[in-house]
């Protein structure tokens, strides 16, 4: 949990708040065009690679469990579940952030919703950066079957 919490603060501190504060001084109003026009898009390619990815990891480790013959990673497989729902309902977020998004809102309205989407973005790019650690990190302590000719 401690973990958790201290790449949450990460995300916001490295993340979300200088992307803020670069479109707030550059006065571009590049975030607001772009979560309004491509954000939703790339999301949800991020979200289909996100279950195809972990979707095969789950059927690898279903795969080698049933070649052991041991439920080995049943937990994994639980939080990969879990992390899937998790990242539904955070893309189901940002979709009520997009439509929730007045046109004319004030300063302080303005800065938390672009805030809160950005964050919603980085968090999804994590998300997938995590997976495919723990892919790579699995994979290479799974025990390799020599084969022999």
């Amino acid at each position: 949990m401690i973990n958790l919490l201290k790449n949450m603060s990460l995300l916001i501190v490295f993340g979300v708040v200088p992307t803020i504060a670069l479109d707030y001084f550059s006065g571009s109003g590049f975030l607001n065009k772009f979560m309004a026009d491509q954000s939703l898009s790339m999301l949800g390619t991020i979200l289909a690679i996100y279950i195809a990815v972990a979707s095969s990891f789950i059927a690898i480790l279903n795969s080698y469990e049933d070649q052991e013959g041991k439920d080995i990673f049943s937990g994994t497989v639980k939080e990969l579940k879990q992390t899937i729902a998790f990242i539904f309902i955070v893309f189901f977020a940002h979709f009520l952030l997009l439509v929730g998004t007045p046109e004319e809102a004030s300063f302080a309205c303005d800065l938390t919703l672009k805030s809160l989407k950005t964050f919603i973005f980085i968090l999804f790019l994590y998300a997938l950066y995590e997976l495919s650690s723990e892919l790579f990190t699995l994979k290479n302590k799974l025990p390799r079957k020599d084969k022999k000719q």
